[in-house]
Order: structure tokens, then C-alpha cells, then sequence
């Protein structure tokens, strides 16, 4: 199940979070959030954590701290939900931002629910392995980042994200 948002829905989320508002994640249990997750805003007092989805994965696959979502993935959430970086994505970046979001958690969940490895059977080092060489580079190109122009995604994070995952599928 996928809640998908409609141009002018996506158009006003993204004018909320320029506005200085944060990202909440959807969802009620462990795999409709991280296969249904979707950026959505809440008022900052609320103090929600979009990344909190990553310590309950790891939760539930307990790769600790040096593992893939508490290493790698929550600390790479962190800078692109952080207001710093919003404030400098165009409507065209926060749209890809959200679609490489949304990617990456379907890919992820698929993985992990064995759609794509069986379930269960998938160890830490595997998962590390499998969403940097091939979720990350492959929902970079599918969502169009390595097409946009740097100043959609803010320059300082395009050139720091780009090399890392685009012309690498």
C-alpha cells in the first residue's frame, strides 16, 4: 500500500517545510512504515523524528550501532531532513528527495521481507552491502538526482551525494 500525493499536495507539503516545519514519517507497524513511509509534515512542537523508522529497523535486525541503519542510514536521513538542507531544495529536489525516500524504503522492504532475499536470511553485512551498491545508485537514477541541476538539491549536497551513487548501476 502507498499513500501517494498529488502534485499541488506535494507542491504545499514542500512549501510547509521551507517554512521551517519537519518530516513525520506514515505508518502504524514496523513494515507499513518502512514500506509505506512517506514525508508528510507535523509542527516542529511535536517533535517528531522521521528517522526514527531506522532505529526500529535495527531494532528487529540488531546490526548495532556500526550497522547499516544506525551507521549509515539515520545519520544520512538526519542531513536531508534537516532544515539547513530543506531550505535549499526546489520544489524539483524536495520531489526527488521524496521519491529516492520513498525508493529506498520499498527496496529495503522488499529485501527484508524476502521479496527479493529470504526473509530472515539476510545478515547485516549483506544489507550494508546491497543498498550501497545497488538500492542507492539504483533510486538516485530511477528518481532523476543524477539528472537534476545542482541548484534543485542544494550544490553542497548534490556534490556530495552524486559521486557517491550516480553512473554506479
Amino acid at each position: 500500500m502507498f499513500l501517494l500525493l498529488s502534485c499541488t499536495e506535494l507542491q504545499s507539503v514542500y512549501i510547509f517545510i521551507k517554512d521551517k516545519t519537519i518530516f513525520a514519517p506514515l505508518g502504524t507497524t514496523f513494515f507499513s512504515l518502512l514500506i509505506a513511509s512517506l514525508f508528510v509534515v507535523a509542527p516542529a512542537q511535536h517533535n517528531v523524528d522521521p528517522c526514527k523508522i531506522y532505529e526500529v529497523v535495527d531494532d528487529y535486525y540488531k546490526c548495532g550501532p556500526e550497522g547499516y541503519f544506525i551507521s549509515e542510514e539515520k545519520p544520512f536521513c538526519r542531513l536531508v531532513t534537516s532544515p539547513m538542507i530543506v531550505g535549499r531544495y526546489t520544489l524539483v529536489g524536495f520531489q526527488t528527495v521524496v521519491c529516492i525516500h520513498n525508493c529506498l524504503i520499498m527496496r529495503t522492504g522488499d529485501y527484508l521481507t524476502g521479496k527479493t532475499a529470504p526473509l530472515g536470511q539476510a545478515t547485516c553485512e549483506e544489507l550494508n552491502r546491497v543498498n550501497k551498491e545497488q538500492h542507492h545508485p539504483q533510486c538516485y537514477d530511477a528518481c532523476g538526482f543524477c539528472k537534476i541541476n545542482r541548484k534543485d538539491a542544494g550544490e553542497e549536497f548534490f556534490d556530495l551525494v552524486n559521486p557517491a551513487y550516480c553512473n554506479k548501476n
